[in-house]
């Protein structure tokens, strides 16, 4: 009880969010939408034949999702309904992930509620819940691997690594001082192994969980937390030997087991054809689209501090007043850019768009629900919460150095590395009106939220 009176704000959103999964959507109904038919179909062939499939037809690698939905389709039964149960309750996990990750980053249990809130009911990640996509889980490993990678900073030296009179700052190289890193005792290898275990079943449901391990070595290589001696080995045997067990029996199973799927190689023949022409404008485009759409994901966030806009101007370093003079340009620059071709918010809509929200399949015919006044306006308020959350990010460049700030770094490393992720699957769409769908940004909803209260938790 006691805990459950410290917690009653996250409790009360998860009970929400099953209400809503029991009572108002129909997540048993016996029917499929978009890729949820070769997903479920291969589930299905693992239960009965005890033989693990993946169509031609799937580009994502998928094999996490159909073990899951398969345990189950095992305790339950095999159909469509319980399949995309398993992803209500991963989405659920992931955001619990989120949670435990805003309290490592220092922030309270009132906000780091709000912040859960904000994921679970968040238009997009609501509506591929209540599917059995790829996407919401690698969300949610995502979210556990970071905050597995998060936890694994201490707040203080360990086993002797650093005797008390030698941690002051002055101690420290500039670099480590800046993200309040210290010496070697200071990292947790145990949670490193876990959040590079993580990370191997992430790349297991996408294949852009394959960046999240490189983007924490990068991390520590450019806080100088990495040298030539064996402590530094070992560290690294650490972070990458479950994620190269993960990757490098992915690809011997597909090579003597599956074969490769061929839309996984047609998608790797288009980014070879486009080549650096295209990932210009790719570049280009999703910049924009995608700071965007970081003010869509934290909108309610950016909401609450609006009457706090004072105080967030207060401390923004120089670097931190670049940082935001360069963000608003590309958003101010680029929207405007898309308004006179007539494109306004949902920018890549496939889930979310002018239909509202649901797969395409799904919607059909319907009639358009969000017509041009409102994803006009819809255009204006995520671009004012876009400008907010990049004010928030220059200030947040003015932290003091602490085990906070060393977390949030994570986070941010891998967050840039995920935004990389987007661009692959993205080449299918070059020359589309899109670019790109909504659901490949998926994964930097629970990063940019964590971030968000990390910058605001004052």
């Amino acid at each position: 009880m006691p805990w459950a009176r410290a917690h009653w704000g996250v409790i009360a959103v998860f009970l929400a969010f099953a209400a809503v999964a029991a009572f108002v959507v129909p997540t048993m109904a016996p029917v499929a939408t978009t890729d949820d038919w070769a997903y479920t179909r291969s589930a299905q062939i693992l239960l009965k034949e005890g033989r693990l499939t993946v169509f031609p037809v799937v580009a994502a690698t998928a094999v996490f999702q159909i073990v899951w939905g398969a345990i189950f389709g095992l305790v339950f039964e095999p159909t469509f309904g319980v399949f995309r149960l398993s992803t209500v309750v991963i989405t659920a996990l992931g955001a619990a992930a989120l949670f435990a990750l805003c309290r490592e980053l220092g922030v309270s249990r009132g906000r780091g509620a709000l912040g859960v809130a904000t994921l679970l009911f968040n238009p997009l990640v609501f509506v591929l819940a209540f599917t059995f996509m790829t996407d919401n889980h690698f969300m949610a490993l995502l979210a556990v691997a970071t905050w597995m990678f998060a936890k694994a900073m201490r707040d203080r030296p360990v086993d002797g690594a650093v005797a008390a009179d030698e941690g002051s700052p002055r101690s420290e190289p500039r670099a480590m001082q800046a993200w309040g890193l210290q010496r070697a005792g200071d990292i947790d290898g145990r949670w490193i192994v876990a959040g590079s275990a993580v990370a191997g079943l992430a790349f297991l449901a996408r294949q852009q969980g394959a960046l999240i391990v490189p983007a924490v070595f990068v991390f520590l290589l450019a806080t100088r937390r990495l040298r030539f001696d064996r402590a530094s080995l070992v560290l690294l045997i650490q972070l990458g030997a479950p994620m190269a067990v993960a990757v490098g029996g992915y690809f011997l199973w597909l090579r003597f087991g599956n074969d490769v799927p061929r839309v996984q190689s047609q998608f790797l023949r288009e980014i070879v054809a486009d080549g650096w022409g295209g990932a210009w404008w790719l570049l280009r485009r999703l910049t924009v689209v995608e700071l965007v759409y970081l003010g869509f994901f934290t909108l309610p966030l950016m909401a609450a501090a609006v009457p706090f806009l004072k105080r967030l101007t207060e401390g923004v370093p120089r670097r931190g007043w670049l940082l935001f003079a360069a963000w608003q340009a590309i958003v101010l620059v680029g929207v405007t850019a898309l308004w006179t071709r007539g494109a306004y918010m949902p920018y890549i809509a496939q889930f979310f768009g002018s239909g509202g929200l649901g797969p395409p399949d799904v919607l059909g015919s319907r009639p358009i629900l969000l017509g041009p006044d409102v994803r006009i306006g819809l255009t204006v308020v995520c671009v004012g919460a876009s400008l907010l959350l990049g004010l928030a990010a220059a200030r947040g460049m003015g932290a003091p150095a602490s085990p906070e700030r060393s977390r949030a770094g994570i986070v941010l490393a891998i967050g840039l590395g995920q935004v990389v992720g987007v661009m692959p699957p993205s080449f299918h769409y070059i020359g589309w009106a899109s670019g790109s769908l909504d659901r490949y940004l998926l994964p930097l909803v629970p990063l940019a939220i964590a971030l968000a209260l990390w910058a605001l938790r004052d």
